[in-house]
Formats: C-alpha cells, structure tokens, sequence
C-alpha cells in the first residue's frame, strides 16, 4: 500500500515537467571592458554615477556609484542601435552600439530566439573601450 502511494506521487510529478527545455543561445547582454589608453593591457577602473540607456531602461542594470573596468550592458532587442550615457564625477561619456537582429524558431512549443550579431560600436567618446561578444 504504500509503495503505491509512493508510486503515484512519482507519476503525479513527473507528468508535470515539461517535455522541452527551452534554453537558447541568444542572449542581448555585452560585456564591455575599458582599457587604459596608455597601456592597452590594462584595464582602467571608473566609478560610475550612473548610466542611462535607451529603448528598455527596466531590463538594464544599474551601475549607480559602482567603480568598474568591465560591464554587462542590455541591447534592445526591438532597434538595430542602443545608446548608453555613461556619468561619472568628470562628465559624460557616450557609447552607441549597433547590431543585426535574427529570429530563429527553437520549436513550437518554445517559440522563437533572438540571435544577435555583427555587434559594433557605432560611436563612443571613451579613451579606450573593447567589446566582447
């Protein structure tokens, strides 16, 4: 009787997992690391006040007095550019990246990715900055 029981719940719980995993390889997150401009080799550390972005600012993180030399910056997966204003106790400075946007169908249970490429910078007015895709 109670191996039954246990038998049961087992079948219960396992008809709830989904058949499918939906994890794709799209992802609109960058990482950019800034460098010294003397000294390319070396990452520069800049304490941030804040930074602004267009299109979605709720999907991007907030960098507000963090002291950084790499970050994860959000494209929008709805324009083809996205502009971040980046403050710091000097000024502002500005990055524009531009991408191509692909969908691609996983399955139709998942639904579509988005595939991002041919990242760029389209304009910047940082020393030295690198993007890793």
């Amino acid at each position: 009787m109670n191996r039954n029981f246990i038998l049961y719940f087992i079948l219960l719980f396992s008809s709830c997992v989904d058949d499918e995993l939906c994890i794709g390889e799209g992802t609109n997150v960058v990482k950019v690391k800034i460098y010294d401009i003397n000294d390319p080799t070396t990452l520069l550390a800049i304490t941030f006040d804040g930074i602004d972005v267009s299109g979605d600012p709720e999907a991007f993180p907030t960098y507000a007095d963090s002291t950084l030399s790499a970050m994860n910056l959000t494209v929008d997966p709805n324009e083809l550019e996205t502009t971040y204003i980046l403050h710091t106790a000097s000024g502002s400075d500005t990055l524009k990246l531009g991408y191509y946007i692909q969908s691609r169908l996983m399955s139709p249970t998942c639904g579509p990715e988005l595939l991002f490429s041919q990242l760029e910078i389209i304009h910047h007015s940082l020393d030295s900055i690198y993007l890793e895709e």
